[in-house]
């Protein structure tokens, strides 16, 4: 089973997926926790990325996921391709990663979880990766609802009021 936090930098997606993890890792499950690539990616990232940036962290982050698929019977992404796609879309003209559009939707459909994380008033931390920019945050939020409407994805959106991880671990039956 692969499980993708989705949703803008910021509002908690690595530490949702460490509770997440941790909570399968003590109910006896075999899991892995797949960190987003941003990280280690040698390009430019946030409001100054390339094609070139978001198609190494495409292709990392598929990399990662079949990797630890093979390994764990529970695989929980950080984020999902279909995060790297919104910020493609932001970095690009339309048609150049309309190139690759097809193979998302057909991807991301491989994820057996897909939730997603509402914009919260938190504020951003300065930690050398995350952009601070609170209007850029928003933008790519607003980006990423949009098309999750417009293309049908399925997916859970996360109650705000309510524990995330309490949420989550209501959707997995085992």
């Amino acid at each position: 089973m692969k499980i993708a936090l989705i949703g803008t930098h910021g509002i908690g997606k690595t530490t949702l997926a460490y509770g997440i993890t941790n909570y399968l890792k003590k109910s006896s499950k075999s899991a892995s926790m797949l960190h987003e690539g941003t990280w280690n990616c040698p390009f430019e990232i946030n409001k100054k990325t390339t094609f070139e940036s978001q198609l190494w962290l495409l292709a990392t982050q598929i990399k990662k996921e079949l990797e630890l698929e093979r390994k764990f019977d529970y695989v929980v992404c950080d984020r999902s391709i279909i995060d790297n796609f919104i910020y493609t879309l932001n970095s690009v003209e339309y048609k150049k990663a309309k190139n690759y559009e097809d193979f998302i939707l057909d991807y991301s459909k491989s994820y057996s979880f897909l939730f997603k994380l509402p914009l919260k008033a938190e504020f951003l931390i300065e930690d050398g990766i995350r952009d601070t920019d609170k209007t850029f945050q928003k933008k790519i939020d607003d980006m990423l609802e949009d098309y999750l409407a417009q293309r049908n994805i399925e997916h859970i959106k996360l109650d705000p009021g309510k524990d995330y991880l309490e949420q989550i671990i209501k959707h997995l039956k085992f």
